[in-house]
Parts: C-alpha cells; structure tokens; sequence
C-alpha cells in the first residue's frame, strides 16, 4: 500500500482504506518504533548535552603551565551517560542505532579514562612540580629529575593543547594522549617511590628527620645550600630548641629556647657540607656546649651568691648545678654527722633566700627557673628532714680477718 502523510491524509481516510482490520500490526510496529525512537532521541540529547561542555583551564602559579578542572556536574553527567549508553547495548531495540550507541559508548569509557589518568597525574606533577624545579633537587636526584622532565614535557604538551582546545569530547578523544599520560603516571610513581627512598636515607642518616614530614623535609633539602632554611623547622627536631645564632659568614655560634634563653656553643662551627651531616655536628656541639655550661657553673657556684648565680646562668643548668651542690652537701652533713646543722642553716637559709628574690622585680627568663628551682629546693628540703627523721649516719665499715 502506498501512502502519502500530508494534510489530506485524515483518520477516515485511514479507516476508508481498511485501518481497523491490520490495528494488531500496527500496534506492534507502532510500540517498536516508539522504543526505537526513545533510544534515537536519548543519544540525540547526549550529543547535545556535551557540545558546549568545556575543560576549565587556568594558568598554575608562575609555572608556566596549566591545571584542568572538571565540573562535578560533568563528572555526574559522565557516569550518567555512561550508564545509560550500557543499558541501550542490552536493549532488543538497538538494532537501527547499533553502530552509533557502540561508538558514543566507546567515546564515554575514552574520555573517562583520559581524565581518570589527566586527574592522577595532575596531583602529582601539582606536588612534584616545585620540587623538581630546585637545582639542588636536581642534583641530588640525577634519575628521577630526567624522569619528572619527561613526565613535564607530555603534560605542558597536554595542557597547552587543551587551553587552546578545551572542548572535552575534541581534547578527550585521541588514544595516543591516553597511552602518553598512563605512561607519564608510571614515570612519576617511580619518580615517587625514589624521592621517597632519598627521603628515607635523609631520616636514616639524620633520625630527628623523622619528627619532619616530608613537605618539611624537602623544604630543607630543597635549599640544601641556605642552611637557614632549618630554622622554621629546628623546634620540630630539637624540643625546646627553636633557632639557631647564624653570623654573617654562617658560622653557627649558639642555640635559643623560645622563650629566648641562649647558650653559646662551647666551640663554633660551619654548617659545611649536606644539612643532614652538619645538623648531626650540631647536635654535637649542642651536648658539648651544656656540658661546658654545667662545668662553668658549677665552678662560679662557689665565687658567687647563690641568689645571683641563679640568674646568671640557663634555667635547666641552674637545676642541675644546684642538685649536684646539694647531693655533695647532704653527704658531706650525713659523713660529718650534722644533717640537723646543715638542714637549719643552710637548707632553710637558701630557700628563704630564694623566696625573698621571687618578690622582688625580675626578668621573666629569671623567674621562671626560680619557680622550677624553689619547687626542688622545696622538696630537697623533705628528704633531708625525712633522713633526719629517720636517724640516717654514716655507716662505719666492719673488716673481718682472713684465714690464712
């Protein structure tokens, strides 16, 4: 039957021509073809939808180069589409559009991939970026920093074609760009675990490193030849430790608490060769140096008050000097056998000393260890009392004769 749908063709026309006996077949070829066109139209929308749907592309600091973002309504919209496209490759409907839903789908799972491998990649090219871009870095990582150079010259690639082509399905549809990023994320895990290996023989060889994360740690490492790029970090690997005295020259002369005590090195030294060897000649120095102090004062113990030797040396020497002082005196009054004396005359004196000192006007550093000193003194004053108590003397040695 030959048919011509135009304004003439009307329903009674339709049934005239005998409609109402054949309504069974046309119901069924009706119902196929809404199901077809239902399919037609859903793949019309998709293309639709991603036509104007574009790459953000922005400039990454003063790198020279580029980030990419990705709406998270794209990223949705993606497994939408992806999901949908599946479904139509099960229908019994396809048949028409078979060809053209096999290649939309296989459009989607590239442009998924492609971003999957862009996003990873961008994460730590974002990270690794100014790393690598220190010459002392570079030095000190010969093979990875060839890698990272490979990995940067296909991503400057990549980005710079998408800023002038952010159109996702036109940027997102080459697999040759697919191969070269999971090939540049291969690179830069290894570039990874290596820079991680150096950090490790970092830490091994300086073990205060590991109080240091490793975004701190490269910090350091990454101006290997400025050594005052320790100090914002040097509390974290020193307790109570928080600057360094640098000269002009750079030779390190003293060490600082927060709260601005100082001790001066008992011998000076340059911070000369790899940071994690002169930090460890630090340390070093830094043992030696309240040694010297611990030995300075307890011989200016004897020459001075003990009210103005408190404040004249750091707080933590006061506590020891002043624990040796009374350990020697408690056994010379246990030896002499007058620990009452010493406790009524001395003991008590001191700390009635102190006390009158704590009243009067003082630097903060200075009051400070008079706090700290007086809670000792206070409790060295217990354990004396507590031995008088307790009727502790000398003991006299017994010797026994030999058989011969």
């Amino acid at each position: 039957m030959d048919l011509h749908l135009n304004e003439s063709f009307t329903l009674s026309v339709a049934i005239n021509m005998g409609l109402l006996d054949h309504l069974e077949i046309i119901s069924n070829v009706a119902d196929i073809a809404g199901k077809e066109y239902s399919i037609e139209t859903a793949l019309l929308k998709m293309e639709a939808d991603w036509k104007t749907a574009d790459l953000q592309v922005m400039e990454y600091k003063e790198t020279g180069s580029y980030i990419v973002k990705m709406d998270e309504s794209l990223l949705q919209q993606l497994d939408d589409h992806i999901a949908m496209t599946q479904s139509m490759t099960f229908s019994p409907f396809k048949e028409p559009f078979e060809e053209k839903i096999l290649k939309w789908e296989s459009q989607l799972l590239l442009v998924s991939e492609i971003m999957d491998e862009w996003f990873a990649l961008q994460r730590q090219w974002m990270y690794l970026e100014p790393i690598f871009s220190s010459p002392d870095i570079q030095t000190q990582l010969p093979i990875e920093s060839k890698r990272f150079n490979t990995v940067n010259i296909v991503w400057r690639k990549a980005v710079g074609q998408a800023h002038l082509t952010p159109h996702i399905l036109t940027m997102c549809s080459s697999k040759k760009l697919l191969e070269q990023l999971k090939e540049s994320n291969k690179l830069i895990d290894m570039v990874q675990k290596g820079l991680a290996d150096y950090l490790e023989t970092k830490r091994l060889a300086f073990s205060r490193f590991f109080f240091l994360s490793n975004d701190e740690l490269l910090q350091i490492l990454s101006q290997a030849k400025n050594p005052l790029a320790v100090q914002p970090h040097l509390h974290k690997c020193f307790e109570a430790i928080s600057e360094l005295d640098f000269k002009i020259d750079m030779e390190i002369v003293a060490i600082n608490s927060a709260e601005g005590e100082k001790v001066p090195f008992a011998t000076t030294m340059q911070p000369i060769g790899n940071v994690e060897n002169w930090l460890s000649e630090v340390e070093k120095k830094m043992k030696e140096s309240i040694l010297n102090q611990i030995k300075l004062s307890l011989a200016a113990y004897k020459k001075v008050t003990r009210t103005d030797w408190v404040q004249t040396w750091p707080g933590q020497v006061v506590l020891c000097g002043s624990s040796v002082y009374w350990t020697q005196q408690v056994e010379d009054a246990i030896n002499q056998g007058n620990l009452q004396n010493y406790f009524d005359n001395v003991q008590v004196a001191q700390l009635m000393a102190l006390t009158d000192l704590v009243r009067k006007p003082l630097l903060a550093l200075a009051r400070l260890t008079l706090g700290a000193l007086i809670v000792i003194d206070v409790h060295a004053r217990d354990v004396v009392q507590q031995l008088i108590n307790e009727k502790v003397v000398k003991r006299k040695r017994l010797y026994k004769k030999q058989r011969i």
